[in-house]
């Protein structure tokens, strides 16, 4: 936590680095496709707002209630509840994550069956899960949860949201 009578440049705002890794597995003569995405964004600083709130206002927050809290989360209550700066500098948190975005398996039909079942050319059926797994040292809720990203406002942050749902969803594709 900073405090001083000066503006000092903390951090980039969005990410300044972004890796994405898809893998894809054929297997059963490509009958069966296997594929999964990995993302990491990492190099910026996210707006712990939640936390913010929860310390000034709610006066609940880990580093004011909890007496094992870590040294950390006890300066970033005393810098923004009883320092005269006031400063919010704590609740910039490292927003870097790993995110499992997707994983998902294909099976193509037998020609004889799409051609029995619906008479078509091919039957693909789709199996794809997203979100099902984050990996950060972020303290909030999620670094991808941002209240005001329709606001323009220049920092991401979290205020009361909640993280990006996981969800699932199977499909069928018929080729006629």
């Amino acid at each position: 936590v900073f405090v001083g009578d000066s503006v000092v440049f903390r951090g980039y705002t969005q990410p300044r680095h972004v890796v994405t890794l898809s893998s894809g597995l054929d297997l059963f003569n490509r009958r069966l496709r296997i594929q999964s995405v990995l993302d990491y964004r990492g190099g910026n600083l996210h707006y712990n707002n939640t936390e913010r709130i929860r310390c000034v206002s709610r006066q609940n927050c880990n580093g004011l209630m909890n007496p094992t809290a870590s040294l950390e989360e006890q300066a970033m209550v005393v810098a923004t509840r009883d320092h005269p700066s006031r400063t919010l500098d704590g609740f910039f948190q490292p927003g870097a994550f790993t995110r499992l975005r997707e994983v998902s398996a294909q099976y193509t039909l037998p020609t004889s069956w799409a051609s029995a079942l619906a008479n078509s050319r091919s039957i693909n059926l789709v199996f794809s899960a997203r979100n099902l797994g984050v990996w950060t040292d972020y303290r909030g809720v999620d670094p991808e949860s941002e209240f005001n990203s329709t606001t323009g406002s220049d920092a991401p942050s979290e205020f009361q949201t909640i993280a990006p749902p996981s969800y699932f969803i199977f499909r069928v594709n018929i080729q006629r």
